[in-house]
């Protein structure tokens, strides 16, 4: 998973160090302040506010999970990574808004709702506002690449991984 997630943005970055670049930006933190994963969607239909806590911990958790990924990824190619939804009073405002304004009651709205009102009001077309969230490694390609890879190989993809670190360590 993990690899998964870092590779579109390995390739971004790969991308931007070629060109005069010093920083990368990166919407991190915007599914854990703002709703955007399934999981918050079904726990708050089913558990209501508890859902808060469940949030509150993934954000406190998001750089041993995520950032301190992204972070090597980037500066591994020589960039800053840079995450304005992990500026400190973004975060106290965003988990100090009501759960009803991020999160459907019914499943029925798409996830980040305040993001996509925001979207709309700063003018970005609906079809770009409203679009199905997607996580990267799927939306991107990453995961069926990885998968195709692996298979070639006979593999898991635990198994290929595993093989190509060893690959790169020799």
């Amino acid at each position: 998973m993990k690899v998964g997630v870092a590779t579109p943005l390995y390739f971004a970055a790969l991308e931007a160090s070629t060109k005069p670049c010093r920083a990368i930006f990166s919407g991190n933190g915007s599914d854990e302040l703002f709703g955007g994963y399934a999981k918050y969607t079904q726990e708050y239909q089913t558990e209501g506010d508890k859902v808060r806590e469940t949030m509150f911990r993934d954000v406190a958790r998001s750089h041993e999970v995520n950032l301190e990924r992204d972070w090597k990824v980037c500066s591994d190619l020589g960039l800053e990574l840079r995450l304005p939804f992990m500026y400190p009073r973004l975060v106290r405002f965003a988990l100090s808004i009501p759960l009803s304004q991020k999160l459907p009651l019914e499943g029925k709205e798409p996830r980040k709702i305040i993001l996509r009102h925001l979207a709309k009001r700063l003018g970005l077309p609906s079809n770009i506002a409203e679009k199905p969230k997607k996580a990267a490694q799927y939306s991107s390609g990453a995961s069926k690449m990885i998968e195709r890879f692996a298979k070639k190989r006979g593999k898991s993809i635990a198994g290929y991984l595993a093989e190509r670190l060893g690959e790169i360590i020799k």
